[in-house]
Parts: structure tokens; C-alpha cells; sequence
């Protein structure tokens, strides 16, 4: 048995994805300092542009962000204490999949779940009319990945 609540959270939405997104390209530059200074040319240029904007991250604004991800963490923690919430739920995606292999979709769901630590795991959940699938994605405590394990058994065998 499940009981289904409905609890505000990431008010700040917009800014969590902003802080996340500045950490990817950081991370993209650091880690391909090297390669793409002498590969450059060779990189997809989606992936030069956030490699050449995670080169222009001070960094303030690195620990600015992290410290955005630990404030994200314990508010989630904190909201599923004072809620006794095991899993959020939430979609997978702002719509259906897209149709075909060249793309996997807008990821900005799942961006504040990545950017807060939480494990995450996506379940089928329907489809609309044409048979495109549509998903949802749960989330639970900050190292509880096994426990979301669990969690998704019983909430798959509950949706089909």
C-alpha cells in the first residue's frame, strides 16, 4: 500500500539547474584540459562549447554551487523527514520520449536529483496514443541507493 503526498519542493528550480549545469561544465573543462587543448578541433561542438564555458568558471563560483548542492541535499532531507517520505516521484522527462535514437530528450528533470546526490531510477509509466513511452523517476535519501532498489520493485509491479 502506498500513500501518494504532494510536497513543495526546489522552489528554486531555474537556479538549481543553473548551478548544476555551471558544475558539468567545470568538471568538462578540468577533465578535459588537456585532450581538448590539443584535440580541440576534433571535439563534437556541443561539447567544445561546454568544455570553452566550464574554461571561464571562477573559482567562487565553483564553491558557490557545491554549497548550492549540500543546501539542495538537506532541504530534500529535511522535507522527507518532516513529510515521512521514502521516494519522491516525480516525471521522467517534461513529455513524452522522442521518437528515433538521434536524441534521449530534455534531461531537466532529473538535473536537480544529479545535482542534489540523490540515487535516482526511472520506470516505464504508459504511453500516449502513438505508443511513445512516457516515464517517471524515483528518488530517495542521500545514499539509500539499495533501499531505492526496493522502492522501484514494488512501485513497477504497482503500475503494471
Amino acid at each position: 500500500e502506498f500513500e501518494i503526498k504532494s510536497v513543495a519542493a526546489m522552489l528554486e528550480f531555474d537556479a538549481i539547474c543553473t548551478r548544476h549545469n555551471l558544475l558539468v561544465a567545470a568538471e568538462a573543462a578540468r577533465v578535459h584540459a588537456q585532450w581538448f587543448a590539443q584535440y580541440g578541433d576534433r571535439y563534437h561542438p556541443k561539447t567544445a562549447q561546454l568544455i570553452q564555458r566550464g574554461q571561464n568558471v571562477s573559482g567562487a563560483d565553483i564553491a558557490s554551487a557545491l554549497d548550492g548542492r549540500e543546501q539542495l541535499r538537506d532541504e530534500l532531507t529535511v522535507l522527507m523527514q518532516a513529510n515521512q517520505i521514502d521516494v519522491w516521484i516525480s516525471p521522467s522527462a517534461t513529455g513524452i520520449a522522442p521518437e528515433g535514437l538521434d536524441n534521449t530528450g530534455d534531461p531537466v528533470m532529473n538535473l536537480p536529483w544529479t545535482y542534489s546526490g540523490l540515487p535516482t531510477i526511472g520506470l516505464p509509466s504508459g504511453q500516449d496514443a502513438s505508443g511513445l513511452p512516457f516515464g517517471i523517476q524515483l528518488a530517495a535519501f542521500y545514499g539509500a541507493d539499495e533501499i531505492l532498489f526496493s522502492w522501484a520493485a514494488q512501485i513497477e509491479d504497482a503500475l503494471k
